[in-house]
Formats: C-alpha cells, sequence, structure tokens
C-alpha cells in the first residue's frame, strides 16, 4: 500500500474510532424500545403519588387490537418505566370513566386492567419459560395502602416478586409497581430484556376494549407468545435520551396523606437497593478534548508521511539525472564523495 493511502487509512481510523467512542445512548423508539433509567436508590417510592416521576420520560399508548372510540372517556394509557440495581418500577394511569372490577373472578383480562410483560431469559423464545412472564394489575385493589397485599395475576406471574399499589385518579385509575430483579437479571451485563404493556376495558359485562404498546405483536399474541414483545433498555444516564415523552403532568391520585405516608415506609424497608454512581459532568468535555487530541495526531502522522515521502521522490530523481548525464557525456558516474554532497545538498533544502 502507498505510504500516502496508508497514512489516510490510519487518519480515517482514528477519528472513526474517536467517534463510536463518543456515541450517544440508545433513543426510545415508540412501540419497538423504551429506555429505561436506572435511577437514584429512594428517588422513586410506591406511596401512590406519581410527583417522583415527574422528571422521568412518559410514553402514551391508546391503540391496538380494540382501540376506544372515546379517549376522554375511557382507553388512554400513560405509563413510565425506571430502574435500580434491584427493582424494576413501572407506573401507570388509563383514562377510564366507568371502572369495572371483579366481576369475572380472577380473569382480570376480562374487564379493567393493564398487562405489564418481562423478559429476562432468550429474547427469542415463542413460549413462557425461565424468568419470563404477565403481571396484571387490576383497580380492584384501590384503595388497599399495603404494598405487599396488591393482586397480580397472569401467566407466569409467579415468577416474580412484585409490590405495589393501585388508586384512582380524577379520570380512571392508576398504579405503581416494583418488581424485584435479585434472581432475574444483572443491569450491568445483561442490559436489554424484553417488555410490553397492554390494557384492557369493559363498558358492561365483556371486554370490549384493548390497547397495546409493541407493535410486533400484530395479533395479540403477547399472553402466549414472548417473541413478539418490544425491548426495554437499562441506561445509568439521564432519563433526557428518550424521545416518547409526554409533559402534561402525572394524575393526582386520591388517597389520603396518611396513607401515602405508611406505603412508603412499607416499601422503603422492603425495597432497598444500590445504584451505579453518576457519570461526572466533565466526561463529555474529557471526550471531546480525546477526540481533537486523536485528530491532531492523525494529521501530524499523516503531514510528515507526505513531507518525507516527497522529499524521497525529489532525491532520487536528481540522483537518476545526475547518473544520466554522467553517462551521456561518457565519464564516470559521481564516486561516493559526490554523492554525499548532494545528499546534504537536498537534505539542507
Amino acid at each position: 500500500m502507498p505510504l500516502r493511502r496508508f497514512l489516510l487509512a490510519l487518519a480515517a481510523m482514528v477519528l472513526l474510532g474517536s467517534s463510536a467512542a463518543a456515541a450517544q445512548a440508545p433513543e426510545s423508539i415508540d412501540g419497538e424500545l423504551v429506555v429505561v433509567p436506572v435511577v437514584e436508590p429512594g428517588s422513586i417510592s410506591l406511596d401512590g403519588d406519581l410527583g417522583d416521576w415527574a422528571t422521568l420520560p412518559a410514553v402514551i399508548t391508546n391503540t391496538g387490537p380494540q382501540p376506544s372510540d372515546d379517549l376522554a372517556a375511557r382507553g388512554e394509557l400513560r405509563w413510565q418505566i425506571a430502574a435500580t440495581d434491584e427493582a424494576l418500577y413501572v407506573a401507570a394511569t388509563i383514562t377510564d370513566d366507568l371502572i369495572v372490577a371483579g366481576q369475572n373472578g380472577s380473569q382480570y383480562w376480562r374487564e379493567d386492567s393493564v398487562e405489564v410483560y418481562a423478559n429476562f431469559g432468550d429474547l427469542a423464545a415463542t413460549e413462557y419459560g425461565d424468568r419470563v412472564g404477565q403481571i396484571t394489575v387490576s383497580p380492584i385493589d384501590r384503595g388497599n395502602t399495603d404494598p405487599e397485599a396488591i393482586t397480580i395475576t397472569g401467566l407466569g406471574s409467579e415468577t416474580f416478586n412484585v409490590l405495589g399499589l393501585v388508586f384512582d385518579t380524577a379520570d380512571g385509575w392508576g398504579f405503581e409497581i416494583a418488581v424485584a430483579l435479585d434472581d432475574l437479571v444483572d443491569i450491568a451485563s445483561t442490559p436489554e430484556f424484553g417488555f410490553q404493556i397492554q390494557a384492557n376495558g369493559t363498558s358492561g359485562v365483556e371486554r370490549d376494549m384493548k390497547i397495546s404498546w409493541s407493535t410486533a405483536d400484530t395479533e395479540d399474541q403477547s399472553f402466549t407468545n414472548p417473541s413478539v414483545f418490544g425491548r426495554g433498555v437499562f441506561v445509568v444516564e439521564s432519563a433526557d435520551n428518550a424521545v416518547v415523552t409526554d409533559e402534561s403532568p402525572a394524575p393526582t391520585p386520591t388517597s389520603t396523606a396518611s396513607e401515602q405516608q405508611q406505603a412508603a415506609e412499607d416499601v422503603d424497608a422492603e425495597v432497598s437497593v444500590d445504584v451505579e454512581a453518576e457519570r461526572p459532568d466533565t466526561e463529555p468535555e474529557a471526550g471531546r478534548t480525546l477526540l481533537i487530541a486523536a485528530v491532531i495526531s492523525a494529521a501530524s502522522i499523516l503531514i510528515g508521511g507526505l513531507w518525507f515521502e516527497r522529499r524521497r521522490k525529489k532525491s532520487e530523481a536528481e540522483m537518476a539525472a545526475a547518473r544520466s548525464a554522467a553517462s551521456d557525456d561518457n565519464k564516470r558516474e559521481p564516486d561516493d564523495d559526490e554523492f554525499d554532497a548532494m545528499i546534504t545538498s537536498i537534505l539542507d533544502e
């Protein structure tokens, strides 16, 4: 490879490597991928008050197999997700002008309910197995202030240790849950997992509304086939990486302050976690400095190499001309001293 091409390739590799190192965290893609910010321990309390979710991104879901024909009345799901090293948190509220709960026994999917799906095992699995499950939350638990007493059903729900509270809102109902990650996943070594969320609704006896987040689930198969889940990615950075956000304030629950305080104390005692320290604010500046240094270094190598190549070619050309002149005149070729003098003269230039 000619020297010039080699040096250009070297500079390109340095620049590309530096650019890759400076790449940003992934962004949320509605229906496909949701960024799960890893937050500080204690920043989220399961108390029925969504004020501690105010700075985290929210996703609005209102489409699916049986969408609502009146979102103001029912069928618009607003949900948020976050994590610590030891727990996955999900908060959601849904518009619902007629809450129907407890009319179908434990078959909560036939009435008002929200289903949270997680797969911490084989993401390509087409049936439920190890570390895969469905968590169905029902408004039947509204008013309960014991996070440990939340009613959880769904296929594989026994896989998960879930705490949570369910509450009324001004235009429907909502919940907060924490799923213990203990033996399910190490978010540092396995940042990606399967995730899906759906909501059911009824205006009478049978289900007549169902909405779904994952666009991969085109035939309403999440309850049997985990391969149609979307993806969640744990990110130990600002939640600003998510692009699917909702700036409207979180609905205000109607539970009392004393109930909220008691629930917070219970959950704080049950769910205690450490989180990776935040990266220093100087990291982006340090990255830019390293990138600039790499560019300067590559440019110096390139310029120096091109200069030496040019000098070498000029020297060879002049020496060839000298030999040609001596041969044409039928004279001897320059001796060693003359060649040394000639090279010294070229270098002095």
